[in-house]
């Protein structure tokens, strides 16, 4: 049975004739499946699809069998690996229940082994309560120094209604030093306060934030604080995310990276990094979303990270 993709979504950008990856599926018992094109509207890096674009569209599957987002807590834990994907290639997504909860994948048409892996859990098992309230106290740090970079946005109909996209042309993210020496990152959407404002997002229902533009922006935020660690651009490789209380529209969030652990040659190292999503009211800071994961660098993608943080790269690079 081939349904829309829009069971009671508002502002959705999946949703509707537009769609985004999909815009039907085909509903069996307990599983799910949808194919669709990767587009260039799609991109993460250049000619790379955004892995927020598969990770949200993972999470739309696992709607659509009945996962109820806003009944927190919930986990999901992403892997990327197997055949990587392109702008053009063809790609089947597929979800299906399972005893604790729901699997699925996005693999192309042609390949052998999967793009992105997917579960979904009606619980967060080990609960990261100690994590957590020590990023909150890292939010509480007096600050010794900070600084501002920007990058064009390529996931601004991920993230934003159709009528904020417009002028979300570009992400910016500050780098925090601590008085301890701690640094960590932010994500800034035209707040100068750091903050992200949730009435222009998109949403899932009525009552709460969609899921998908909070990882997105967990995953390039604690995706960028480990490429500045390290000054080498690269991928994500696993995500694991605690959903700990839904975000509404009403609310603003601080969305922060920092990194724990740095491993491997000069050339070719393993970065994890943790963070959060954490609705803010004044020096107040909620934790709504956990999130762990490992990032592999890649030299090839130094250039890329320079031709969008530092003003004239790519005019300095041809005069030489």
């Amino acid at each position: 049975m081939e349904r829309p993709g829009n069971d009671g979504h508002r502002n959705c950008y999946f949703c509707g004739e537009e769609g985004y990856l999909y815009s039907g599926y085909q509903l069996g018992v307990d599983s799910v499946e949808a194919r669709s094109v990767i587009r260039k509207s799609h991109e993460g890096w250049p000619g790379i699809p955004h892995g927020g674009v598969g990770m949200t569209s993972f999470i739309e599957l696992a709607h659509v069998l009945g996962a109820d987002m806003n009944a927190c807590p919930w986990s999901v834990r992403f892997r990327f690996g197997g055949d990587r994907l392109a702008i053009g290639d063809p790609v089947v997504l597929r979800a299906r229940k399972v005893s604790d909860g729901i699997e699925g994948e996005i693999r192309g048409e042609e390949s052998r082994s999967p793009y992105l892996k997917g579960v979904y859990a009606g619980s967060c098992g080990d609960h990261p309560g100690g994590a957590v309230r020590d990023l909150v106290e890292v939010l509480g740090l007096p600050l010794k120094s900070s600084g501002t970079f920007a990058i064009p946005m390529f996931s601004s109909r991920l993230i934003f209604r159709r009528e904020h996209q417009l002028y979300r042309r570009h992400r910016f993210f500050e780098i925090r030093e601590t008085e301890p020496g701690l640094s960590y990152l932010i994500t800034h959407h035209g707040d100068t306060r750091g903050l992200v404002h949730c009435d222009e997002m998109n949403s899932l229902g009525e009552r709460g934030v969609h899921p998908g533009p909070l990882i997105a922006m967990l995953d390039e935020t604690l995706g960028w604080t480990a490429f500045m660690m390290v000054w080498q651009g690269g991928v994500t490789v696993e995500l694991e995310l605690c959903f700990l209380r839904p975000v509404r529209p009403v609310d603003a969030v601080t969305v922060m990276g920092l990194c724990t652990e740095i491993r491997g040659p000069h050339l070719k190292k393993i970065v994890r990094c943790h963070g959060g999503v954490f609705i803010t009211e004044g020096d107040t800071y909620r934790p709504a979303v956990y999130c762990r994961g490992r990032w592999l660098t890649d030299p090839g993608f130094k250039e890329k990270m320079l031709k969008y943080i530092v003003p004239g790269y790519a005019s300095l690079q041809e005069d030489e």
